[in-house]
């Protein structure tokens, strides 16, 4: 997959559509629920597809020093580098994740903020984080 289009416009283009979605159809609607999970799926393969491609330039880039040191007697094991990747993207989602609940708990249940607000407030600024970047690369 070309490593250019899925990071510099497809991985932008899904936040800012995501945060459309989050803005005009923020109700928790059944007939939408399809619709939702559908894009759902294909933005996490969009994104998915930006990870292998790190991935390969990882193991193309350092497979000799990471194979002479973590085994030296299989070269062509890929296990142990692709559990390190896998396990360093989860626990930087985790985190992420972490951090934007700790600020859901604070905002929505101690300042006392509507969800309805504070949901709107996340995806607004996922919007204008992603159309400045889709921006950013459209006029490079």
């Amino acid at each position: 997959i070309n490593t250019a289009l899925v990071e510099n416009w497809l991985i932008p283009l899904s936040i800012l559509l995501t945060a459309l979605f989050n803005l005009f159809w923020n109700k928790q609607e059944r007939p939408l629920m399809w619709l939702k999970y559908s894009i759902a799926t294909i933005f996490g393969l969009v994104h998915g597809a930006a990870f292998s491609n790190q991935l390969s330039q990882l193991l193309t880039n350092n497979s000799k020093d990471w194979f002479e040191n973590a085994h030296k007697a299989s070269e062509t094991s890929i296990v142990m580098p692709l559990f390190a990747f896998n396990v360093g993207i989860e626990v930087g989602q985790v985190l992420i994740i972490g951090v934007l609940l700790f600020l859901s708990v604070i905002f929505v249940n101690t300042l006392k903020t509507k969800p309805f607000t504070w949901t709107t407030f996340l995806s607004g600024i996922a919007f204008g984080v992603s159309l400045s970047i889709l921006l950013e690369r459209t006029l490079q």
